[in-house]
């Protein structure tokens, strides 16, 4: 992005809602306080650009909703993709969620427009967080009890769900993957491992067993083609007795005409297995 670009971006905040993710606006119904903040982050995060465009004659993009607006709007298609996800995504819960669910959702957006600093964000985590619950209630079995459901031992759950007359709580581990890191399969299976035990342990520690019907539910943060190599720990991956659901994928497919980009929310090993038969069949 050069100089010139930043003039033709809106400095109000409001039209880039309205535009590209109305179905998180409807959702969050910001409060008054809430306008506020977020108006405060945009032109905070704008006179930042702003200067360092003018110091350095580019601005290299940052993982916050705000940097996604302005990309968009100077064509970035990846960016047009992934603001196309969000909002999808949002509009699938506007239509699954009862109206009595709707405010225990407002703070997921309001965070996942607001969480970020100059050095992190974690708004993919709060994308990963609705993208699974719209999955989970896509079944329309399940229904949404509450979200940061507290245990007694001080600890919270993501979304307590309730399937028939049982209550079952979920927890989004979303997982950011160093690909230069990942090493042999069996490496990537014990990394994994690890890593879903120390999240639930850390969960779930004085819990009495049995009292709580819990599980993982992992999203994968990686380019997809890193994940090719370990399709056999896929295929042979075990739910542990439903405590670990099924590791997720959140990758994009590229139109081969018009360039246009599209974001899925996939079962990896589905993905992976659909992706070797094409290549098979080609």
């Amino acid at each position: 992005m050069n100089k010139k670009e930043i003039y033709t971006w809106e400095r109000d905040i409001k039209p880039h809602f309205s535009h590209y993710i109305p179905s998180m606006l409807r959702i969050l119904e910001p409060s008054e306080s809430q306008i506020r903040a977020i108006e405060k982050k945009y032109n905070e995060r704008f006179e930042l650009v702003k200067k360092t465009i003018k110091k350095n004659g580019i601005f290299e993009a940052e993982a916050n909703v705000f940097d996604l607006f302005w990309n968009a709007k100077d064509g970035d298609q990846t960016c047009n993709g992934f603001l196309r996800f969000i909002e999808t995504t949002c509009s699938s819960l506007l239509a699954i969620l009862r109206p009595a669910d709707m405010p225990k959702l407002r703070n997921t957006c309001f965070q996942a427009i607001v969480n970020f600093d100059d050095s992190s964000s974690r708004y993919l985590c709060y994308v990963g967080e609705l993208a699974s619950l719209e999955r989970i209630l896509s079944d329309d079995r399940n229904t949404l009890e509450g979200i940061e459901y507290k245990l007694p031992n001080g600890k919270s759950f993501d979304f307590a769900i309730g399937i028939g007359s049982s209550l079952h709580l979920i927890e989004v581990s979303n997982l950011f993957l160093n690909e230069k890191r990942l090493g042999s399969e069996e490496e990537f299976a014990n990394f994994l491992e690890q890593r879903y035990i120390t999240k639930l342990m850390s969960k779930i520690d004085e819990i009495p067993p049995n009292s709580v019907n819990f599980a993982l539910a992992p999203i994968l943060w990686v380019k997809e083609r890193t994940l090719h190599q370990y399709i056999s720990y896929f295929r042979s991956f075990s739910p542990h007795k439903h405590v670990v659901l099924p590791p997720m994928l959140i990758t994009s497919l590229r139109h081969i005409v018009t360039g246009e980009v599209t974001f899925i929310y996939v079962d990896v090993k589905q993905y992976l297995e659909r992706m070797a038969t094409k290549k098979k069949t080609t």
